[in-house]
């Protein structure tokens, strides 16, 4: 009887363990799913900015991308004014990650 007792304590504490790396683990995967994204939809704004007609009047804009992810970028002249700086920045209201911000410079085409 204690053997018994023993060994049904045994399998149910393991079960618990499964089961809270199973919770973890989902959580994590959904995590890194919601930073794929976010950086993607960063990644492919900043390439349109780059390959876009060169501007250097300044811009903030923002827009909802797959009608969860807040994109905002802002396009910002440097001295001299042939260089602009592009920064992008995503963000999952309601969702426990961190913003993906991605930056860069671009420099007026040498005709």
């Amino acid at each position: 009887m204690i053997e018994t007792v023993v060994a049904a304590t045994v399998l149910a504490t393991a079960l618990v363990a499964l089961v809270q790396v199973s919770v973890v683990s989902t959580l994590a995967a959904a995590r890194a799913r919601d930073t794929t994204r976010a950086t993607l939809a960063a990644a492919q704004k900043l390439e349109e900015l780059r390959s876009g007609p060169y501007d250097a009047a300044p811009v903030d804009a923002s827009d909802v991308v797959d009608g969860r992810l807040l994109r905002r970028w802002t396009v910002t002249p440097r001295p001299p004014r042939a260089v602009v700086a592009i920064a992008v920045e995503v963000s999952t209201p309601g969702r426990a990650i961190a913003p993906v911000r991605l930056e860069t410079i671009r420099a007026q085409p040498i005709p």
